[in-house]
């Protein structure tokens, strides 16, 4: 190796997955507004949770995100840093000293109109996630369709001004953001630090996809568990992935997948490692 050349494959392998973080910010923020929209112990000022806004929910989800498109993963990276970017203008909303409020000058119907709009703008948003991970797992399919429909509830509540519509969001968030804390323990939970782990029960568990087909690739370098899990992390990431194993002594990658060997190769090559389909 040359002086002036540059080792990738230890920088990927030293990339941390950035998802359990950011599901862990963006349920605990999720949590805490949704128990004050129900009004759970009567709760019904919010001010305590702007800074949990502003910085967990929002700060660290947007560094997460950023993090997700270092490792070429587009749906997570737009997911996180957009709901980041949310959890920081609606701080900033209740953030006394930004003005917004007051600036209507105590025209609340105006004030509740303009929420709702800002928040049926999420709604649409939402919708759109959805949409795109109808194919991956039960977990994040059922997070966001319930957190689509909190948005439709709190966006009525915000238009008609009846709490009760953001009562009723309240508890629907309240399942979904123990639905991203249970998607941040799968994640985290593996056999060599507990003596369980989760599923995230996937859409088409393995040797159930009609469209999958097995692959064996060449993989270079394949060298250690390091190696492998750089691997298996990019692979699920692209998704549409059944079953992954791995043999370091030959240095191969057997996939059962929907997606092209091209995608395989160009997923695994974003590790700084090369791939060669294996006749």
């Amino acid at each position: 190796m040359t002086k002036n050349s540059h080792d990738y494959s230890n920088e990927f392998q030293s990339t941390a997955n950035p998802g359990p973080l950011a599901l862990s910010s963006f349920a605990m923020n999720t949590f805490v507004y949704s128990m004050y929209l129900a009004q759970a112990a009567g709760v019904k000022n919010s001010s305590v949770g702007i800074g949990l806004a502003l910085f967990y929910g929002g700060v660290i989800q947007v560094l997460a995100g950023m993090w997700e498109m270092k490792l070429g993963d587009t749906f997570h990276a737009t997911v996180f840093s957009s709901y980041g970017g949310f959890w920081i203008s609606f701080g900033f909303i209740n953030f006394e000293g930004s003005g917004i409020i007051s600036n209507y000058k105590g025209d609340t119907e105006m004030f509740s109109n303009a929420l709702g709009i800002y928040l049926l703008g999420w709604t649409i948003f939402t919708l759109f996630m959805w949409l795109c991970v109808l194919r991956t797992n039960w977990c994040i399919i059922t997070a966001l369709f319930l957190l689509f429909i909190t948005y439709v509830m709190i966006t009525i509540g915000a238009f008609t001004g009846n709490d009760i519509f953001d009562r009723v969001g309240g508890v629907f968030g309240v399942v979904v953001a123990f639905i991203a804390w249970y998607m941040a323990l799968a994640q985290l939970m593996n056999k060599e630090r507990t003596y369980f782990t989760l599923s995230l029960f996937p859409r088409f568990p393995p040797n159930q996809n009609e469209d999958a087909t097995t692959y064996t690739f060449e993989v270079d370098p394949m060298t250690c568990s390091g190696c492998t899990k750089a691997v298996e992390n990019a692979l699920k990431k692209l998704g549409g992935v059944d079953s992954i194993s791995f043999d370091l002594q030959k240095k191969i990658v057997t996939v059962e997948t929907e997606r092209s060997p091209n995608e395989i190769i160009e997923a695994i090559g974003k590790t700084g490692k090369t791939a060669v389909t294996k006749s």
